[in-house]
């Protein structure tokens, strides 16, 4: 494979869509070394929650309160692109990303903040922030991707276009996967992950005592925990909407026809809800502000309905608990309540 040719590729995408370079990217390219999963599992394990599709055009994506993952490819490898590059960047969802894989990564954003990584089994063994004007390497094993990390670091042009597409040719040779133009223009299908960038990922983050004695709970107790959460987002914010209520009622008797009619509706109840929340003037802290409370509330009850519907047993405990950080975020100082009404029922002294 010509290094140059995969700049010269790069180059052109850019050229074609201006707009990447104006907005920003987020590109990972993962290889599964463990056990292969499918699309719907990787999504589930990397970003939380029960995984929600909707058809999305890429440029348009960061209109949407939620976080607009598009992830396609199989086989254990796959590619996982967002808008924006802001959420792939953090380290710790680097980490979370590379468990059992090696992940490789290219970001920026609108106003710049170009970063270069290579993660391997929850290492950030390559970290290369701002490589458009800088040449420091860092990370675990700064000199992990050899050679390969030349195509960039001795680019001919310190252009910034020219180093971004210097970098994506560094994904892409050590990667194998390619990012094509076909990809950046039309509807696609993508992942609504509920989490803004600053929050927890789950519910070990936020709560390991919790969790801990969560883990060794059997599908009883997990049903249980869901129904009770639901109908307590109901009870408090949403007796005027029949559709979640409805939704819940048949989850609990495993009707999964009639939540999979009900569930775009309560989807779209989602995202105009963190669209209201974003669209707000602002001023109260986001904890007190009943707008988020609220979204995180729908969130809260859209995943214990799909959990419910799913027998979620395996993938609860694969998520950490995803549904409880929503419930914690729409309860506020009500969260102590039911969380110890939790315990008591799973671990009753």
């Amino acid at each position: 494979m010509d290094a140059d040719d995969v700049v010269a590729h790069y180059l052109d995408l850019l050229d074609e869509h201006i707009w990447l370079s104006n907005g920003g990217l987020g590109w990972s390219v993962i290889q599964r070394t463990g056990e292969t999963r499918s699309i719907e599992q990787l999504a589930c394990e990397t970003f939380g929650a029960f995984p929600e599709f909707r058809d999305v055009d890429f440029r348009e994506s960061d209109l949407f309160p939620t976080v607009e993952v598009f992830i396609t490819g199989g086989d254990g490898l796959f590619r996982v692109l967002e808008r924006g590059g802001i959420h792939q960047r953090r380290s710790d969802w680097l980490r979370r990303l590379s468990r059992d894989a090696r992940l490789w990564h290219v970001s920026w954003h609108p106003r710049g903040g170009e970063k270069l990584a290579y993660a391997v089994d929850g290492r950030v063994l390559v970290d290369y922030p701002h490589f458009c004007m800088e040449q420091a390497v860092y990370g675990d094993a700064p000199d992990a991707l050899g050679d390969v990390l030349r195509v960039l670091t001795a680019s001919p042009s310190s252009e910034r276009r020219f180093k971004r597409a210097a970098a994506m040719a560094v994904v892409e040779i050590a990667g194998g996967l390619r990012l094509g133009g076909d990809l950046l223009q039309g509807r696609q299908r993508a992942l609504l992950a509920d989490r803004l960038v600053e929050d927890a990922l789950s519910l070990r983050d936020v709560d390991p005592e919790l969790h801990e004695a969560l883990i060794a709970t059997g599908a009883p107790h997990r049903r249980w925990i869901c129904k009770l959460i639901a109908d307590r987002m109901i009870q408090r914010y949403f007796t005027q909407w029949p559709e979640v209520a409805k939704a819940t009622r048949a989850a609990a008797d495993r009707d999964t026809a009639t939540v999979t009619a009900l569930m775009p509706g309560i989807v779209e109840q989602n995202i105009r809800l963190g669209k209201q929340w974003f669209d707000r003037p602002g001023g109260e802290s986001r904890e007190e502000d009943r707008g988020w409370m609220r979204w995180q509330a729908a969130i809260a009850a859209r995943l214990a309905v799909t959990a419910l519907v799913r027998e979620a047993g395996d993938l609860l405990v694969r998520d950490g608990f995803e549904v409880l950080v929503p419930a914690r975020n729409a309860l506020g100082r009500g969260w102590p309540e039911l969380r110890r009404q939790i315990l008591k029922r799973i671990a009753p002294t």
